[in-house]
């Protein structure tokens, strides 16, 4: 039988790093702090080892923070399994709700043995429950993964389809913390669950932290049709938010920025773009967040080049791409543009603007990929910190520019450790009420 926890959240911000002035990940036992979100029981599942296949009853729980287990135990009498730590096992069987599990490689996480039997807890690689006749979708449900600070309810319009963010679960960090589900007209799996990606990306994008939606649950009608779940070791809280993390705001960013990421994903490859947006926010270590956000940058400037521009690729005899090549040179003369030529040429095509006095931190960027520490080290400088911040805040506000500019965002957000709702793109005090949704224009 499958239930939900009925298991109560507590809330908990995370401490302040006195460093660098950035949240810590809080810790946790993993194995007996986190709530269980699903549970599944299996009347009869099949274990199968290098040394044999074995059937038993068992157990699929996942908890709140997307870890899967599958236990299955073995009374006093009767074949023991054996080999099960000589490497990956496959699991298969069915629950009393007639969901079929998938067969599924999973490794043995611990053993417990008592006189009455013994009992394994196995990690699946992924979890795949569906009917033996399925019936066609008509929605879509996926959890997110650390999506921990939001409140509210979103509806947004997407063609024929509507999505609808609602908050779940816990405002306990690296968690379950909201919904997504998609319905309306005709829609496959395939199709809700790159709906399901697009939208995560954005509210990635909003909340500064990687959102991860690692279970889902497909419906015709009402009655569920397939899970498909993994365990996410993403652990990440949104300390400082790009877009308030309410229904209404969050809504409205989503809503305006999902065409254009679509069309410009396939060019300027905006999910990558915004993983590392959001993984160089989560860090906490300046020189690191420094090195992510140029990684940024090199991926907007490298995209820009081969895709938008199409600027003739410099390669070495392997087909590494190593730059690329100006126009209308001599012949037999490369001359390939540099880093810094082709970041303002990436940030103009998209919109940004005062790029010319915004790339001070390509000095930095060389020092620390270089030396593993930056310019202001090597010069002698005395207080490092300030001054790398202040450098940091500057490339932050770079990468926000090009990305909402990209997605022709226009509605409030905070800006880097300014702490201030602002509007974009005209950065005025940001005036509360309603939020509507902007014209959406061509994308670049």
């Amino acid at each position: 039988m499958c239930r939900m926890a009925a298991t109560a959240y507590s809330r908990s911000m995370p401490s302040a790093n006195g460093t660098t002035g950035e949240a810590k990940n809080d810790t946790r036992n993993r194995v007996t702090a986190v709530p269980l979100f699903r549970e599944w029981e299996l009347p009869e599942v099949q274990l199968q080892s290098a040394k044999g296949s074995w059937r038993s009853p068992g157990m699929i729980r996942l908890y709140a923070d997307s870890r899967i287990e599958v236990e299955i135990t073995f009374g006093a009498s009767g074949q023991k399994p054996i080999g099960l730590r000589s490497g990956p096992v496959r699991i298969s069987g069915a629950t009393t709700e007639g969901l079929v599990l998938r067969t599924t490689r999973a490794a043995l996480l611990k053993s417990e043995y008592g006189d009455g039997g013994e009992r394994h807890v196995f990690v699946p690689f992924q979890l795949v429950l569906s009917k033996s006749r399925s019936k066609p979708i008509s929605s879509a449900k996926f959890y997110v993964k650390n999506m921990t600070r939001y409140m509210g309810i979103a509806n947004v319009r997407d063609g024929e389809h509507v999505i609808r963010i609602v908050h779940e679960g816990s405002f306990q960090n690296f968690q379950f913390g909201a919904s997504i589900e998609v319905s309306g007209g005709r829609i496959s799996m395939a199709k809700a669950k790159k709906t399901v990606e697009d939208v995560a990306n954005l509210a990635s994008l909003a909340a500064r932290c990687p959102c991860i939606p690692c279970f889902g649950e497909y419906y015709s009608s009402s009655e569920l049709q397939r899970v498909e779940a993994y365990t996410s070791t993403v652990d990440c809280a949104p300390v400082s938010p790009l877009v308030p993390l309410q229904g209404e705001y969050l809504g409205g960013f989503i809503e305006q920025s999902l065409p254009r990421l679509r069309v410009n994903e396939a060019t300027l490859r905006v999910a990558l773009l915004i993983y590392y947006y959001c993984r160089s926010h989560q860090e906490t270590t300046l020189e690191v967040k420094f090195l992510l956000s140029s990684v940024f940058m090199e991926a907007a400037k490298f995209n820009y080049a081969l895709n938008v521009a199409q600027y003739v690729p410099d390669k070495k005899a392997n087909g590494v791409v190593r730059g690329f090549l100006k126009p209308n040179q001599p012949p037999g003369k490369k001359v390939c543009w540099s880093f810094d030529d082709l970041v303002k040429q990436a940030a103009k095509y998209v919109g940004v603007t005062r790029v010319a006095k915004r790339t001070s931190f390509i000095e930095n960027r060389n020092c620390i990929f270089h030396s593993g520490e930056s310019s202001f080290v090597q010069t002698g400088r005395r207080r490092v910190l300030p001054a790398l911040m202040a450098e940091l805040v500057e490339v932050y506000g770079l990468m926000d520019d090009f990305l909402l500019r990209l997605l022709g965002y226009r509605g409030p957000f905070s800006p880097y450790r300014d702490g201030r709702m602002l509007a974009y793109p005209s950065r005025r005090p940001f005036r509360r009420g309603v939020m509507k949704t902007a014209s959406l224009a061509s994308p670049p």
